[in-house]
């Protein structure tokens, strides 16, 4: 009993994953059609100008706009910069329910994943977040789950 509650507390104190409430879309509330509508909440920690050898740790957040919770199972998000993986997370810690956002923070253990990116080269780079989701997880709209831009290393 005890080493459960141990293994559980350490569980969701390593996690770092926060759930915030957000307003819904009167067109999503009333809509017959129940699905998830995944996108990306924001992306902090990549400046536009970065210096030389600064380490780049980015936190993610990702909301459900739609009408019905999406299983944690289902959806992950990928973060690439010049096409190399750099942050990710296959699953999610908790299933994302509608009208929440899920904020991952830096070194998050709960799935493999990277976390930072070193700045080596002075020159431009680009970077990619991506939503991807299994085809069992219905969507109202997939365009809002990429996000892309890029920053200057001088």
């Amino acid at each position: 009993m005890k080493l459960s509650l141990i293994i559980a507390l350490l569980f969701f104190g390593l996690a770092n994953a926060q759930l915030k409430p957000i307003t819904l879309d009167e067109v999503v509330i009333n809509s017959k059609v129940k699905k998830t509508d995944l996108y990306i909440h924001k992306l902090i920690g990549i400046d536009s100008i970065v210096k030389l050898g600064t380490r780049i740790i980015p936190y993610v957040t990702i909301g459900n706009k739609g009408n019905v919770s999406a299983n944690k199972k289902h959806w992950g998000y990928f973060l690439y910069i010049d096409d190399k993986l750099v942050s990710f997370a296959r699953t999610s810690i908790f299933d994302l329910k509608s009208g929440e956002t899920l904020n991952f923070q830096k070194f998050q253990s709960w799935n493999k994943q990277y976390g930072s990116f070193v700045a080596k080269e002075k020159r431009k780079h680009y970077y990619k977040l991506v939503i991807k989701t299994k085809r069992k997880l219905k969507e109202f709209d997939k365009k809002n789950n990429i996000l892309e831009g890029s920053f200057i290393v001088e």
